[in-house]
């Protein structure tokens, strides 16, 4: 039963990162940076907070991909759904359908990991990493 929960790990944190680097690297790099900075500057997120979640987006994406630190990146990626989805609720008032139900099943998926680690095909468990709590 150990393996298809560390098979289940895997596709969760190849999905998710992918997901994430393909969000985070527009907002980064890519040729959206400036209108995504304009769009949260508007609705009063400051630039540098945008540049750090566009950065925690792609590294982490990158981080969870690799399953390096899984624990403490996935943590720190449900802390930003948390924070997109009041944003999100309060700010824009968006509903659930076609509003923030994506956020909400990123947090779910990033709490999962963040309580699973990394699983057996990670860096973390290669690099013996795993024992360390809260962090692989």
């Amino acid at each position: 039963m150990v393996w298809e929960i560390d098979l289940t790990v895997l596709i969760l944190r190849l999905i998710a990162g992918v997901a994430f680097v393909i969000h985070g690297y527009p907002k980064l790099i890519g040729g959206s940076r400036g209108q995504t900075l304009d769009l949260m500057k508007s609705i009063g997120v400051a630039p540098t907070i945008t540049t750090t979640i566009a950065l925690l987006e792609l590294a982490g994406g990158v981080f969870v991909i690799l399953g390096i630190l899984t624990r403490l990146v996935t943590g720190l990626l449900a802390l930003e759904m948390v924070a997109t989805i009041i944003l999100l609720a309060l700010r824009l008032r968006k509903k659930y359908i076609l509003g923030y139900e994506l956020d909400l099943a990123y947090l779910a998926i990033f709490l999962g990991l963040a309580l699973l680690g990394g699983g057996a095909y990670s860096l973390d468990d290669i690099l013996g990493l795993r024992a360390l709590p809260f962090i692989a």
